[in-house]
């Protein structure tokens, strides 16, 4: 692998050091949620943007990265639940002691900070198994990577993602019914909720629609929003099997948090930008930003407009476009900032008015102007 790619290693040693952390125990747990926050906006001032070209030709090493994010989610899960027992009731624990682990001790030696970091990590790292479950959902050439897709979005629940993605948002971003895009005056919070609820109601409706042109009755191990749901069914057993009630508890804390995280980048990635039904998806149509450090981290999830426009291009062969509007911080170093609405309003609002100004068709600003009247752009929110 060329040095220049070494960064997109940095998701999996994330999720790797946050693992032997686990394993340590005591006070090494405190930093399992500093490794799922990287992406922070000192880091990524640090390292400034990423303004490099395409990756040309086949890329198997990075694509080993995707794919290497499943056995590393799988090992943090096995390892994070088995805190939340005394017991060993999968066996997990004496086969870390065959390996020369000392979990008894690790659990023994750690105490509430460890516990709240690890929980909180956990739900970083498995928002963080959603951008590469994105990526790999549309690789719709290769199954297999398709298959490890589904399964990572099965750690946070979203198998409707995987359906909804496709066939929803990337035919209607910019329009108001698509629950991919936040509307001006919508708070994350609001936003998180219409996604959620809509994602699984959209994704309900298709694989319905997909399943009737082909005669194949909706209970079917061909749905694949079921299956989906049976993934993650399966996860939530694990969970249970190794710290009962209190591992489920726990195992739906982390999906909460997961959830959020995907929801929460959803939210910044078009955030009050509109587009006519009937028109085509342009590069001003989402909000990109280069910074190289969450670019790295995030597999260049934040060249969004031409994700947008290429939805089948690997994100190595992502490229910069000049003409999309552009955020000053990676996703998820302005996630803390759209958390607190009035902050996020008064920071996206000269944004916005340049985009209208600059960018918007006329057209566009009717379409703004005509939701905004009825509320769905509720512009004086803003």
């Amino acid at each position: 692998m060329p040095m220049s790619n070494l960064r997109y290693c940095a998701a999996n040693a994330a999720a790797l050091a946050s693992l032997f952390c686990m394993l340590a125990g005591g006070a090494w747990t405190w930093l399992c949620f500093p490794l799922a926050a990287l992406p922070n906006s000192l880091g990524d001032e640090f390292f400034g943007e990423d303004l490099s070209g395409p990756q040309a030709g086949d890329q198997p090493c990075l694509d080993a990265q995707l794919v290497l994010a499943l056995p590393l989610m799988a090992l943090n899960t096995l390892v994070f639940a088995c805190y939340f027992t005394s017991g060993d009731p999968l066996g997990v624990v004496a086969l870390l002691q065959v390996c020369g682990v000392d979990f008894d001790a690790a659990r023994a030696s750690t105490g509430a900070p460890g516990y709240v970091s690890m929980i909180m990590g956990m739900g970083g790292f498995t928002g963080a198994a959603m951008t590469v479950a994105h990526e790999l959902i549309h690789r719709t050439t290769r199954p297999g990577l398709v298959q490890v897709g589904r399964w990572l979005s099965a750690f946070c629940w979203e198998s409707a993602f995987n359906l909804q993605h496709m066939v929803g948002h990337h035919m209607n971003a910019g329009f108001y019914e698509d629950s991919g895009t936040a509307r001006r005056g919508e708070n994350i919070y609001e936003f998180v909720v219409r996604a959620s609820v809509y994602n699984n109601l959209t994704a309900i409706r298709s694989e319905s629609d997909r399943l009737r042109r082909r005669n194949i009755p909706f209970f079917s191990i061909r749905n694949q929003f079921l299956t989906g749901q049976a993934m993650t069914l399966a996860i939530a057993a694990v969970y249970m099997a190794i710290a009962g009630w209190l591992g489920l508890a726990v195992f739906f804390i982390v999906h909460l948090q997961g959830r959020f995280y995907l929801e929460g980048a959803a939210y910044l990635e078009h955030y009050g930008l509109v587009r006519v039904p009937g028109t085509r998806f342009e590069p001003r149509h989402a909000w990109d930003t280069y910074r190289a450090l969450s670019c790295a981290l995030l597999f260049n999830l934040q060249r969004h407009s031409d994700h947008h426009q290429n939805a089948t291009r690997p994100f190595y062969q992502l490229s910069v476009q000049k003409d999309a509007p552009r955020l000053p911080a990676g996703y998820l170093s302005l996630l803390p900032l759209a958390m607190v609405p009035p902050l996020w309003f008064a920071f996206m609002r000269p944004r916005l008015e340049a985009w209208d100004r600059e960018r918007a068709t006329p057209q566009e600003l009717s379409y703004l102007a005509e939701h905004s009247a009825q509320g769905i752009f509720p512009v004086a929110a803003e």
